[in-house]
């Protein structure tokens, strides 16, 4: 009974001193949400102070060389972006000699077979055995929606032909869902590195409503007089 009382007390209290705080300071209420509104611009959009470049790339172990298909090389990969701002996707090229005379042909298309991107590579920007980055600076829509990178890869002029490096899925990379080369490759898919613009990570959004929210509400209702709060203040 002592608790109960007690308890109804301290909510009669706190009701009380919110509505008291709330008459005396309807401004400053007004205040704190442009406060709050400003602050979250700022530190996540438009602004987004808290914006950051993001790679996620796969180390290349567990990796092996695919095969040519007669006369030249080719593949579709089908991924999902984990965010909107693609900067770039980077591939491995594989071959046994520098390349010369070439070009690798790059193509970013969408489920509907609407081409977004194309570019020739010349083989001599092109490096062998690790990553080379494709810019691209594509705005795309992450979370379940479906691309296809094709890539094409003629012989250089000394008739060697390139082949590009993959690896297993059970080395997860989230952005990758299915390999084709005619058909699908079950469990196989080429070595990437999708680069982002402009990430804000959930965990940083979540601390920037939380420290923005808590600033606003101290602006709107203020320090108790005492300059601390103490039980007493609501019994």
């Amino acid at each position: 009974m002592k608790i109960s009382v007690i308890t109804t007390g301290l909510f009669s209290r706190s009701c009380h001193w919110l509505r008291e705080r709330f008459h005396k300071r309807k401004a400053w209420l007004l205040v704190a949400v442009l406060f709050f509104i400003a602050e979250m611009a700022l530190l996540v959009w438009p602004v987004g102070w808290l914006k950051e470049d993001r790679d996620n790339a796969l180390s290349g172990q567990g990796s092996w060389n695919m095969e040519h298909q007669g006369d030249h090389f080719s593949c579709s990969q089908e991924f999902r972006p984990q965010y909107r701002d693609l900067a770039s996707i980077g591939i491995v090229v594989m071959a046994e000699r520098e390349l010369s005379g070439g070009n690798a042909v790059i193509v970013v298309s969408d489920s509907e077979n609407e081409i977004l991107f194309h570019t020739q590579v010349p083989y001599e920007q092109i490096a062998i055995d690790t990553y080379t980055d494709v810019e691209m600076d594509l705005s795309l829509h992450p979370w379940g929606e479906s691309y296809f990178l094709s890539i094409y890869l003629e012989p250089d002029k000394n008739g060697q032909i390139p082949v590009l490096e993959a690896c297993g899925k059970e080395y997860f990379m989230p952005e990758n869902i299915a390999l084709s080369q005619e058909e699908e490759l079950e469990g196989s898919q080429i070595l990437t590195k999708y680069s982002y613009r402009n990430v804000i990570p959930a965990d940083k959004i979540v601390r920037a409503f939380l420290l923005s929210g808590l600033t606003a509400l101290g602006i709107a209702f203020g320090i108790p007089e005492k300059g601390k709060i103490s039980l007493m203040d609501f019994w």
